[in-house]
């Protein structure tokens, strides 16, 4: 089942990162990696311990903004688990970036016969140069993740709404109508709105 923190916040209208990771680093790392990205984001971090994802559950995570998985030996040692056989693939396939952050030393070689040449956040650097991870860290998620305020400026650029209500088997008219929709030179800054973009725990009603 997928759940998020912070749980006494609504994840609608916000930003939605998906932690994923092996399964036994969970507890070791969720808790620094979600504390460490809320310093910086009002993002929504959601994360699942099941192993495999209901269609609903697929749906919702490859709407993600960005998925943040730590790389460990647990992780690179075991490429059949969730992490590397699905959540990985589906934010490739979807072009969802994807933020590693290394959290032990001499795996270079080993992550990059999974991640090929992606940059890394190292949560260690050896370097008294480098940029620190926190900066780092802050630099990569205002590239990434839309802030409040420039969300609020993106909604506000928008002449008007247009909710679209439809039968689910008639998605692929939904998909012609907002095409046709926006063709039109008068109807281009108006936002559509449809329940695909729901993600779980938003409250339909609002």
């Amino acid at each position: 089942m997928l759940q998020h923190e912070p749980r006494n916040v609504s994840p609608q209208g916000k930003q939605n990162v998906y932690f994923t990771c092996h399964p036994d680093d969970h507890e070791k790392y969720f808790r620094k990696i979600y504390e460490d990205i809320r310093k910086f984001s009002s993002c929504v971090v959601w994360y699942s311990t099941d192993d495999e994802y209901t269609d609903m559950e697929y749906e919702q995570i490859r709407l993600m903004n960005l998925f943040v998985v730590p790389i460990t030996t647990n992780l690179l040692t075991n490429p059949m688990c969730r992490t590397l056989r699905t959540d990985v693939p589906i934010a490739l396939n979807y072009k969802k970036p994807i933020l590693p952050i290394m959290m032990e030393d001499r795996l270079v070689e080993l992550f990059n016969k999974y991640f090929k040449n992606m940059h890394f956040l190292n949560l260690t650097p050896n370097d008294e140069i480098t940029i620190t991870y926190e900066d780092e860290l802050k630099k990569y998620l205002n590239s990434v993740l839309i802030g409040d305020k420039l969300a609020e400026k993106v909604r506000a650029a928008f002449d008007a709404y247009i909710f679209l209500s439809y039968r689910k088997k008639d998605w692929k008219y939904r998909n012609e109508l907002m095409r046709l929709i926006h063709k039109n030179e008068l109807l281009r800054d108006i936002a559509i709105w449809y329940d695909g973009n729901l993600i779980a725990g938003e409250d339909f009603n609002q």
